[in-house]
């Protein structure tokens, strides 16, 4: 027998005891619910998706091609919107996400939850416990829920906000800069480099100048244990491996201050001035969430905003080293936005850049920041738990501990949406034939959720920071591959890799580059003058 194929055997058998494992406790959690409403009782299941092979045939199915992708077919090639598939007994609903009705209908089911989904989906990987579980398995609407959702978005849309986050963003990004490229010229692996760059900046903006993010073995520790759950999800925890145990309790440890009583000086701070994971302290006192589940919060944070944030950026890079052409034209669209930091001093070659303005004077660079979105961020879904037996638009019943699953990869990868060419990124796709950005294009994505509904608060920070990230990058460095880097054996971008949890995945390659500053720039600083919410 050959070495890969045992290989291949083993993690079969040990995903299949994992999902019997799985399915059993969540067997017995189904058997003491509570009795369904009258409602409920008189509605119907959606249809079931059958399997060539009971029981285990949808689990063989992802093995074999991936949540998302086996699970984006599902979700078009049945005659109803909606339709149940049965993992062991796990019930999964399945969204049609290109039907805008069925999906506003969805938005409004009653009991539905993220965090309750992310406790079910996650928790056995970082080790969630039981003093999280009741606040996490609330319903999206719970008080608590909504206070914590106009917190992130007074964080992330006001303009004063942006402006003070996007100043402290810069400052840490130049100190983790000063770390990884401290000379002229020096030789950094990309992806590693944009997710140290990336963890440090936003860390500290979420935890503040005393938060973890600061040490270098931190945020190894984070990209580690974030790497690792995409390549080693599967539902027999047991199995983990040695270093992403030590990666994740690294991270456990350093995220712990989040559950230390407040300070004196935090007592005595006015609340305005505390930091966004301070704000968080306080919605958890005032809704009497145990202190020993706070840590837990801020795992579903970090699993919300750092991949996809780091991956996004590398990925933009990536397409933008592997072709010169394309390259220019993006630079020289970014010279036009440079003034000088002291008009008064011809000498000075400090410069300054303002982020309001690319979406008007970098159409380019829109069209592909949008064409980036479409093909990764693809590998995403709407993923929601029922929380107690519901009834969807009066039309199906929705069993408690089910999950509901609305795949985007369908329709961002549709041909007859996005042309013949919709599995390639094609910088200008989002152009009109005057070389401006198509609005009307433009609203057929389904980037951060679906569209009107469940859209996530990310997309007010993912566009400022990415964007700040490219800019500053190409107009501080030079970028050239390392000797002996072939960038993909020189076929250009590489795939994606495989990966078994949603959102923007890894590149399968990370090249080794070689970063030489500029001389005919000296600092640069980024503003955002009057940055619109939004992406």
């Amino acid at each position: 027998m050959e070495p890969d194929f045992t290989l291949g055997l083993i993690r079969v058998i040990i995903l299949l005891l994992g999902g019997y494992a799985l399915s059993a406790s969540l067997y017995g959690a189904l058997l003491t619910k509570r009795p369904p409403p009258k409602d409920v009782e008189t509605t119907s299941e959606p249809p079931t998706i059958s399997s060539e092979i009971p029981f285990i045939g949808h689990v063989l199915e992802v093995m074999k091609s991936g949540f998302q992708e086996y699970f984006g077919q599902l979700s078009i090639s049945q005659a109803t919107p909606v339709s149940v598939a049965r993992l062991f007994t796990q019930r999964i609903y399945v969204v049609d996400a290109s039907n805008v009705e069925m999906t506003k209908l969805f938005a409004r089911t009653p009991g539905l939850s993220l965090t309750a989904a992310f406790w079910v989906g996650f928790g056995g990987y970082l080790r969630f416990n039981k003093a999280s579980e009741e606040s996490m398995m609330t319903p999206d609407k719970h008080p608590f829920k909504k206070e914590l959702s106009r917190l992130i978005r007074d964080e992330l849309m006001t303009l004063n906000k942006v402006q003070e986050h996007g100043a402290h963003v810069q400052k840490k990004l130049n100190e983790a800069w000063s770390r990884t490229v401290p000379n002229a010229s020096n030789a950094i692996k990309l992806a590693e480099w944009v997710s140290d760059g990336i963890a440090m900046s936003v860390g500290s903006v979420i935890w503040g100048d005393k938060g973890p993010y600061d040490d270098p073995s931190f945020r190894q520790s984070l990209r580690t244990m974030l790497c690792g759950l995409r390549h080693l999800y599967h539902p027999l925890t047991l199995f983990l491996p040695a270093y992403f145990r030590r990666a994740r309790d690294h991270v456990r440890a350093g995220l712990s201050t989040l559950d230390a009583p407040k300070s004196k000086d935090e007592e005595e701070q006015d609340p305005k001035n505390l930091t966004f994971v301070g704000k968080v302290k306080v919605l958890l006192q005032k809704y009497s969430i145990p202190r020993a589940g706070w840590n837990d919060f801020s795992f579903s944070l970090i699993m919300g905003v750092f991949p996809n944030l780091i991956n996004i950026t590398t990925w933009a890079l990536w397409h933008l080293i592997a072709d010169d052409d394309f390259m220019t034209a993006i630079r020289a669209e970014i010279d036009e936005l440079v003034e000088p930091a002291n008009h008064s001093d011809p000498e000075n070659k400090d410069i300054v850049v303002d982020i309001s303005r690319v979406r008007d004077s970098c159409p380019l660079l829109m069209s592909f920041w949008y064409e980036l979105l479409r093909l990764y961020a693809a590998n995403s879904n709407v993923t929601r738990l029922v929380t107690h037996d519901s009834v969807f638009s009066g039309l199906f019943a929705f069993r408690r501990k089910a999950l509901i699953v609305a795949p985007m990869l369908p329709h961002q990868h549709s041909y007859s949406s996005w042309g013949e060419d919709a599995d390639q990124v094609r910088p200008d796709r989002f152009l009109d034939v005057d070389g401006k950005v198509d609005v009307g294009r433009v609203k057929q994505l389904m980037a951060f959720g679906l569209p009107t509904v469940l859209m996530c608060p990310g997309r007010y920070v993912v566009f400022n920071v990415v964007m700040l990230n490219i800019i500053k990058t190409l107009l501080t460095f030079d970028i050239a591959p390392a000797t002996g880097e072939t960038l993909n054996n020189g076929q250009g971008v590489c795939k994606p890799k495989k990966s078994m949890v949603a959102g923007v995945p890894e590149p399968s390659h990370d090249p080794e580059l070689v970063l030489t500053r500029r001389r005919d720039v000296g600092s640069l600083h980024v503003t955002f003058e009057n940055q619109k919410p939004g992406w």
